[in-house]
């Protein structure tokens, strides 16, 4: 892992642990996690959360994960170190993606004794908002939960009124994912009632497309069966040569584009609005001025 080896290289009595439970119960009770990797580096500490999803992406900047682990790790090592700030860092390897963020000591110790602790006393005692978020998608109790519900409500409401102002569709934009997931969540349970025996008024349970495929085996007995029967063997298979990431695996991402990279365009993708953080430079649609100077270097 080159996080741990950048480490080792700059101090070699630096600490790295995998797989550490990770304790902040001082500030919320009974909270505890695990991380996956922490490198104690001095005064300085570099916690690592590894998420091998690939539908998400996750970012560290304000990620309250990461931070209670960071808390955590303050918690678990103040009487013995004088930790000075934290690294933050999310690794997603389906995706690619690497984010980190950095955060000083002092400031984490505010955040803690001034939102999670006062949270946390609340949500002990019952009385704790509960919070809509992109966290959602990943709650097993959401059905019914009542802050989606007013959500919902209000973008409803929106849509309803045929508010389409500025301020009004970009809570859409901001909001709407949450309320389709949460539709998606309504539709698998009511799907999961219906096959258990409960009658919806107006629906039903039917099968669903299906796309046919032999049985193991199968489509090589139908081969040879249809070449026994003189079937030339340029109609009983086709050809073609492999896709340009197959050929690239085949010789490496190197290779391929010191070579070929010449035999290789990548078209301008649609456009597609996504939120800020999206690791994804930002799109600058081509203008009539724009058009107008392609023109005339053309001319």
């Amino acid at each position: 892992m080159g996080l741990a080896t950048d480490a080792i290289n700059q101090n070699p009595n630096a600490i790295i642990v995998s797989e550490q439970k990770i304790d902040f119960g001082e500030y919320v009770p009974d909270g505890f996690g695990t991380a996956d990797f922490t490198i104690i580096n001095d005064s300085h500490v570099t916690v690592v959360d590894l998420k091998f999803g690939k539908g998400v992406a996750v970012y560290a900047k304000d990620n309250e994960q990461l931070m209670l682990y960071a808390l955590g790790v303050y918690c678990m090592y103040k009487d013995y170190l004088e930790i000075r700030n934290f690294r933050l860092v999310i690794m997603q390897p389906r995706l690619e993606s690497i984010t980190e963020v950095s955060i000083d000591t002092q400031t984490l110790l505010w955040w803690a004794e001034n939102v999670v602790k006062p949270a946390a006393a609340l949500a002990i005692d019952g009385n704790g908002e509960r919070q809509c978020g992109d966290w959602c998608k990943f709650c097993k109790v959401k059905n019914g939960c009542p802050a989606i519900e007013k959500k919902f409500d209000v973008i409803l409401a929106g849509v309803q009124t045929s508010d389409y102002s500025d301020a009004a569709v970009l809570k859409v934009l901001r909001d709407g994912d949450l309320v389709t997931d949460y539709i998606n969540t309504l539709k698998h349970e009511a799907l999961q009632r219906a096959l258990s025996g409960y009658k919806w008024d107006g629906y039903k349970v039917v099968e669903g497309k299906a796309t046919r495929r032999f049985i193991e085996g199968g489509q090589d007995a139908v081969i040879e069966a249809l070449r026994k029967e003189a079937y030339e063997e340029d109609v009983l298979y086709e050809k073609k040569p492999k896709s340009l990431t197959s050929l690239e695996k085949i010789v490496g991402k190197k290779y391929f584009l010191d070579n070929f990279g010449q035999y290789v365009v990548k078209p301008t993708g649609a456009p597609a609005l996504v939120r800020e953080d999206d690791k994804r430079s930002e799109f600058a649609p081509m203008g009539a001025q724009n058009v107008f100077n392609d023109l005339d270097e053309e001319n």
